[in-house]
């Protein structure tokens, strides 16, 4: 059985004590937080709203933990909990409706209204909660297609999960685990014909980078400097380079590593050649240029 760690509310960082996770759901169904909940659905005034919000209890659906951090978790409950609400999806109007098409998927435990009564939230089985990161990437592209835009906060493992009130809400017994993972592809950067116009020494200096795996965009101070260098040397077709460089790092992103040359395109004053073979040196890698 899983278990979850149940808060007082959204300021306690340290849970009151652990429930099972079907403890949750019977709270939500019967009404265990009905007056708390009616209260705050009842009201029109936001301020006064989020203020009975922020008092509600609430839990940690993805696991239990010693404190709500990364670092205090304990042990992962193997689920993931998907909110949707109206702020960024003003086209849904019967929430209801949602909350019962979304019950009736085969990975969805648990599906019900959220507190405000202005939204919904769904409890997910995944199959592999090490990779929790890569599970809610693979569910927020699955509810974009659908043309639903999830709460981005729900990949936080020690994410609180307010308290609610549905007498209707659906709670599946028999899951399918929810198995797919998004892992951002492998980027191989295809210049044009004309866009390797670099100096002949630097390139044989990132040939030999790329060739013994050195990763010398480890720090982002270095990182910076590199595409700068680069921008400032070769404009454009520096970009090129600064790619091969940076898949070297496991943190390397494409979007990520475009959106940096695009930066050092704009400000490489005070970076030149020099900047990099320094860098370079610094990692241990030089070449005779003679």
């Amino acid at each position: 059985m899983a278990y979850i760690s149940l808060f007082k509310n959204l300021k306690n960082s340290n849970p009151v004590l652990d429930i099972p996770i079907t403890g949750f759901y019977e709270d939500v169904i019967n009404g265990e937080y009905k007056i708390e909940v009616e209260a705050i659905r009842s009201t029109t005034d936001p301020v006064k709203r989020k203020i009975l919000k922020t008092a509600l209890a609430a839990v940690t659906i993805s696991g239990t933990f010693k404190e709500r951090k990364i670092e205090g978790l304990i042990k992962h409950s193997e689920r993931i909990c998907i909110d949707i609400d109206s702020k960024q999806n003003p086209f849904i109007e019967n929430w209801a409706d949602l909350r019962t098409t979304l019950g009736s998927w085969k990975e969805v435990e648990f599906s019900a209204l959220s507190a405000s009564g202005q939204g919904a939230f769904v409890v997910i089985v995944i199959s592999t909660p090490e990779n929790h990161l890569e599970h809610f990437k693979a569910l927020e592209r699955s509810f974009k297609k659908l043309g639903i835009i999830i709460d981005s906060s729900c990949k936080d493992i020690p994410r609180l999960r307010y308290m609610s009130y549905d007498s209707d809400a659906i709670h599946n017994v028999n899951v399918t685990p929810f198995q797919l993972q998004y892992r951002e592809p492998e980027y191989h950067y295809e210049p044009d014909k004309n866009s390797i116009q670099t100096g002949e020494d630097i390139g044989l200096l990132v040939k030999r980078i790329v060739k013994d795996g050195i990763d010398i965009t480890d720090s982002y101070v270095d990182w910076f400097a590199i595409g700068c260098a680069l921008a400032n040397e070769f404009g454009e077709h520096g970009r090129y380079h600064f790619h091969r460089l940076s898949q070297l790092n496991s943190g390397y992103k494409p979007s990520e590593c475009d959106r940096q040359f695009d930066k050092c395109l704009r400000h490489n004053s005070g970076y030149t050649r020099a900047t990099f073979y320094w860098i370079a040196k610094n990692h241990g890698i030089t070449i005779n240029r003679n």
